[in-house]
C-alpha cells in the first residue's frame, strides 16, 4: 500500500530538518501489542465477543486476529512460531475468560456476560477486574462487611488494586530495597499496622521485622509480592490520612519518586471508580457503593472523610481544607455565612481566594435550598 503526506517548511532550514527526519530518516518499524502482551489479547478477545451481535465459535474468533495488523506481519515473514503462540495464547484467554464469568460457553459458543461486558466497556484488563471482583463479590454475599471498620474496608480495596497488573511496575520500584520498605512498613502508625495484619498473614509480619533489623530471610516470589502489596497498601493509607508527600516518599528516595506516586494515586482512583461500577453491576448493597465513592474521593485528594464537601470547593484542596476545618469552617453553609475578613485570617487564603469561596459557597447553599 502507499500513502501519502504534506511536509510544510517555514524556511530552508526547517526544510532541511524535515528531510532529514521524514524523507531521508530511518524507517521505524511498527509492532503491535498482540505479540508481546498477554494483557492486550485478554482484552481483545473479549472486546471481540462483547462487540459481536452473533455467539462466536473458536475458528471465527481466530478469524478475525488472523485479519490484523500482527498476524498479516507474522505471515509476511513466515513467522509460524509467532502465529501459533498468539493461537495459543487466544486459547488461554478464553479459558480464563470463562473461569472468570466473563464469557460463558454454549455448545462451544462464547457469549459475553453482563459482567463481562462491563468489564469491556470500563477497558479494563480482565485480570485487573478479576483481582477486585474476588474482594467485591464476598460483599454482596456478606452483609456483615457492611458494619467493618472503614479503614479496613479501604485496605482492602487497597490490596486488591495492588495485585493488579496495572500497578505492577510501581510495586516493583518499592521492592528495589527490601529492607527499606521492611522498616517502612514497621515504622507505621499502630493505627495502620493494627488494619494491615488483619489483612495479611502473620507470619509474613514476623519476616518482615526481621528484615528491618537486617536479618536475611528468603521470600518465595508471592511473600515477595505480598510484601510489595503491603507497601502499596500503606502509601495508600498515608495518603488519605493526609500525611505530607514527603514524608511518605523520603524512605523510598531516589527509587520512588514523586511521579512515581502522582501515577499510583491516578490509577487507584480509576480502578477505585471500577471497583463501584462493577458492584453495581452484581448488585452490591448501595451502602457499600456509596463507601466506595467515598474512598475514591479520599485517595483524589488524600484527605480524612470529615474534609470531603470543603474539597469540593474549586481552588481548595487538602491543605486548605485542613485549615478551613481547623478554624472552624466545617461546611458549605458556614462559609457562605461569613465574610472575607473572616476567611483572609486562614493562611494562604487573601481577598481574592476567600471572594471566590464564598461567592461559590453561597451560590451552592441557595440552590440547595430551591431544592
Amino acid at each position: 500500500q502507499i500513502g501519502e503526506a504534506i511536509l510544510i517548511s517555514k524556511n530552508d532550514d526547517d526544510l532541511l530538518r524535515l528531510f532529514g527526519n521524514y524523507v531521508f530518516g530511518h524507517i521505524e518499524e511498527i509492532t503491535s501489542a498482540l505479540g508481546y502482551s498477554v494483557s492486550t489479547i485478554r482484552e481483545q478477545v473479549l472486546a471481540f465477543i462483547v462487540s459481536s451481535k452473533r455467539l462466536l465459535n473458536l475458528e471465527k474468533i481466530l478469524a478475525f486476529f488472523n485479519n490484523t495488523f500482527y498476524a498479516w506481519k507474522s505471515a509476511q515473514y513466515n513467522d509460524f512460531h509467532a502465529q501459533y503462540i498468539l493461537k495459543e495464547n487466544i486459547k488461554k484467554s478464553l479459558i480464563e475468560l470463562s473461569r472468570w464469568n466473563f464469557v460463558e460457553t454454549l455448545d462451544n459458543m462464547y457469549k459475553a456476560t453482563k459482567i463481562g461486558k462491563k468489564v469491556s466497556r470500563l477497558y479494563l484488563d480482565p485480570l485487573t477486574a478479576k483481582e477486585l471482583l474476588d474482594v467485591l463479590l464476598p460483599w454482596k454475599r456478606n452483609k456483615k462487611v457492611r458494619r467493618m471498620d472503614k479503614e479496613l474496608l479501604a485496605a482492602n480495596i487497597f490490596f486488591a488494586i495492588s495485585k493488579t497488573p496495572d500497578i505492577s511496575f510501581i510495586k516493583s520500584r518499592l521492592l528495589i530495597n527490601l529492607k527499606s520498605l521492611a522498616q517502612f512498613i514497621i515504622q507505621l502508625p499502630s493505627k495502620i499496622v493494627r488494619t494491615l495484619k488483619q489483612i495479611i498473614p502473620l507470619n509474613l509480619f514476623e519476616k518482615i521485622k526481621d528484615i528491618s533489623r537486617g536479618f536475611h530471610h528468603y521470600l518465595d516470589p508471592y511473600e515477595e509480592d505480598i510484601l510489595g502489596s503491603i507497601g502499596i497498601v500503606a502509601l495508600l493509607m498515608l495518603w488519605i490520612d493526609e500525611f505530607p508527600i514527603k514524608h511518605i516518599l523520603t524512605p523510598f528516595s531516589p527509587n520512588f519518586s514523586g511521579g512515581d506516586f502522582r501515577e499510583l494515586i491516578r490509577i487507584s482512583e480509576w480502578l477505585i471508580y471500577c471497583s463501584r461500577e462493577l458492584s453495581s453491576t452484581i448488585g452490591v448493597d448501595i451502602s457499600m457503593i456509596k463507601m466506595l465513592e467515598t474512598i475514591r474521593k479520599r485517595v483524589e485528594y488524600g484527605i480524612t472523610e470529615d474534609l470531603l464537601e470543603l474539597v469540593s470547593i474549586p481552588g481548595i484542596g487538602r491543605v486548605r481544607a485542613r485549615q478551613l476545618k481547623n478554624h472552624g469552617f466545617d461546611s458549605l453553609a458556614e462559609i457562605a455565612n461569613s465574610s472575607i475578613n473572616d476567611l483572609i485570617k486562614i493562611p494562604g487564603i487573601g481577598p481574592t481566594i476567600a471572594n471566590k469561596i464564598i461567592r461559590y459557597c453561597r451560590q451552592k447553599v441557595r440552590f440547595s435550598k430551591i431544592d
